[in-house]
């Protein structure tokens, strides 16, 4: 299938993206801005809901656990599927079992583990297997969501996390400078307070103390994250690479 640009006369094939994370908040919102845009959407998740965001493949994978990233690479591969767009979106940042802020002494190895595995191997291990076919084609885009955490002071993460989106702010500066030269470009969008079924069950007056810091005096919207994703994913982003999109309402100005 192809989409024509009558103006130029030319035609391009039909885009796929795999997003991470795809089925709720941010992921769910990248995964849809692309399928509106015409983009085939390939969609990873660890939770069964992944099947009902209409994504043209649908898989549940844990990215913690690296045998299951790989058979569903392999399902893809045996399916012809081939990625033009890798987002790394799926993160978490496992909290203490109050449900509150687990501080340097309350993170176990198994913790810290956890979420490197999840926030920072899981996108390594997709852009290494992804990159070659990108190369060999001419053309690709990798975005990586990272976060205002991995940039600056933020009282309410955990230094797993930061630690995890700071490596991933580091990982798609290196990456960027390997593959510019292939037609492939490498980029991380870092979201501040952005409106999520998991940032929206913080207590009010938390939400409220951190609004009150963030110059455009509210909270972002997850369409508003995704806009600047699928951006960097298009033919005219093409001289943009290894770059940190801020997306945060003037919360943390790099």
């Amino acid at each position: 299938m192809t989409e024509t640009t009558a103006e130029r006369g030319t035609t391009r094939p039909t885009r796929t993206a795999l997003v991470t994370g795809a089925a709720s908040g941010i992921g769910k919102a990248i995964a849809e801005q692309f399928a509106a845009e015409g983009v085939q959407v390939v969609a990873l998740d660890r939770s069964e809901s992944v099947h009902q965001i209409g994504a043209t493949h649908s898989l549940v994978v844990d990215l913690s656990d690296r045998a299951e990233i790989d058979a569903a690479l392999a399902e893809l591969v045996a399916k012809g599927v081939e990625v033009d767009i890798l987002v790394n979106c799926a993160g978490i940042q496992p909290q203490a079992r109050d449900g509150g802020k687990n501080y340097v002494e309350d993170v176990t190895d198994e913790v810290w583990d956890l979420t490197f595995e999840v926030n920072l191997t899981a996108p390594f291990r997709l852009s290494r297997a992804l990159v070659p076919g990108m190369k060999e084609r001419g053309w690709g885009r990798i975005i990586n969501i990272a976060s205002r955490a991995g940039q600056t002071y933020v009282a309410s993460t955990t230094v797993d996390y930061s630690a995890t989106k700071a490596g991933l702010i580091g990982f798609t500066r290196m990456l960027a400078g390997e593959v510019s030269r292939y037609g492939v470009t490498v980029n991380a969008v870092a979201p501040g307070r952005v409106s999520t079924p998991l940032a929206d069950a913080q207590a009010e007056d938390a939400i409220e103390a951190m609004v009150a810091t963030i110059p455009a005096g509210r909270v972002g919207a997850s369409s508003e994250v995704a806009a600047a994703v699928t951006f960097l994913a298009s033919d005219p982003a093409a001289y943009i690479t290894g770059a940190t999109i801020a997306v945060n309402g003037g919360a943390h100005m790099p």
